[in-house]
């Protein structure tokens, strides 16, 4: 152990009871009288001093000699072998355990949840309605709680009735969706497709063009919308034979070709294109389905073939 003197009182202590304040070594006493008389010195100055030939924990004297230092303080060979050596009290062990548990218990609790997310990623990547309907049905089996997972199901299922020309089928599960589901642009968008296809599968062809019309002009950059409204003005043609109506169908025709060559899907022109024209020559109203039934390889190509 090592000596300080207190440079008021004179009296000699060890460095644990000595205060460094304002460049003076105050013993305890004298430390708490100078802070008294000094308000404007903060407590934060008076550093305590240490006496490094003393172990901190067991208090070993060795001399004149300081000890090493672990975490700021002096620590004796032995202790330091304590400390570093030091085993874990039961109750930390039990607590690890019991946290372990909790761990595990969760991830297995909330695994369906992770599956069902896998699910909603891979649905957004479905190849077709049909897949991903069948992925949202799976999300919705592991979390029904999640009621939306459902009604996406359902929305896709109506998706796949439309590629199926079966719209009334479709419109009945978009008006359901629609009445479960927050209102969006996209959902107005397929009710509005379905009631298209249900008017024309009715023969219904003057509100076939009013709400194909009304598309168009909610979507007047959109290939589709516009060739559907040439589709309902060449199916007034075939059922009255008026000329307007066949021009009318034709311009509309036109400006969807248009607007697919700026955007480079002429593919998709054409298959609205051959069926539009052949009503329009014809005066036969057939359906897509009915029509790729009927030229599997396009009328266009059939003419061709068979003019040669």
């Amino acid at each position: 152990m090592i000596n300080a003197e207190c440079d008021h009182c004179g009296k000699t202590f060890s460095p644990n009871d000595i205060f460094l304040v304002a460049d003076s070594k105050l013993c305890t006493a004298c430390a708490e009288e100078f802070h008294k008389t000094h308000k404007d010195i903060p407590i934060e100055e008076f550093k305590r001093q240490q006496d490094r030939t003393v172990c901190v924990n067991c208090r070993k004297d060795n001399g004149s000699i300081e000890f090493p230092i672990m975490a700021g303080q002096p620590v004796c060979e032995q202790c330091t072998a304590f400390f570093k050596n030091r085993p874990y009290p039961p109750w930390i062990k039990l607590a690890m355990a019991g946290l372990a548990a909790i761990v595990v218990f969760s991830f297995i609790w909330n695994w369906r949840f992770v599956q069902a997310y896998v699910d909603v990623k891979s649905a957004a990547h479905a190849a077709d309605a049909n897949q991903a309907s069948k992925l949202f049905r799976s999300a919705a089996a592991k979390v029904p709680e999640a009621k939306w997972l459902s009604t996406m199901a359902i929305y896709f299922d109506g998706i796949q009735m439309l590629m199926e020309d079966k719209s009334a089928e479709a419109l009945k599960l978009f008006n359901f969706c629609k009445a479960n589901f927050p209102p969006t642009p996209s959902m107005d968008d397929m009710i509005a497709t379905a009631e298209i296809g249900v008017a024309f599968d009715n023969k219904d062809y003057d509100k076939f063009l009013s709400l194909a019309i009304q598309k168009q002009n909610k979507h007047p950059d959109d290939t589709s919308a516009v060739a559907g409204v040439a589709s309902a003005y060449a199916c007034k043609y075939a059922v009255t034979g008026n000329e307007q109506f066949k021009q009318q169908s034709l311009d509309f025709l036109k400006k969807s070709k248009t607007i697919s060559e700026k955007q480079g899907d002429l593919k998709r022109f054409e298959e609205y294109e051959d069926r539009i024209l052949y009503r329009l020559e014809t005066r036969e109203i057939l359906g897509r389905k009915e029509f790729n039934q009927k030229f599997p390889n396009g009328w266009k190509k059939q003419q061709k073939e068979q003019s040669k």
